[in-house]
């Protein structure tokens, strides 16, 4: 595994991960369990928990392997971050 340095607003992160979208999908799953802590009854609980505390994570997220800042850092929709989330917790929908 490579590391990984995940930026998106105020948070930022450096993970182990398979590639760049596993790094951005660890951030996002980070970013929920900072958020709605261990009350969530199942995973989509979770999810829709923190949601409704408004995520830390802006509209995009930005992953590097070289370091924090970096212009060619490659550049991910948060929304689509979260539908892979989905799909990896829910492999039958979708």
């Amino acid at each position: 595994m490579a590391k990984y340095y995940v930026e998106s607003g105020q948070v930022r992160v450096v993970f182990d991960a398979q590639d760049a979208t596993d790094a951005a999908v660890r951030t996002f799953q980070w970013s929920c369990n900072k958020q709605a802590g261990i009350e969530a009854q199942s995973p989509l609980e979770h999810f829709w928990q923190a949601e409704e505390l408004g995520w830390q994570l802006e509209d995009q997220i930005r992953v590097s392997e070289v370091g924090f800042g970096r212009d060619d850092a490659l550049v991910l929709d948060t929304l689509d971050v979260v539908a892979i989330w989905q799909g990896s917790l829910f492999p039958w929908v979708g």
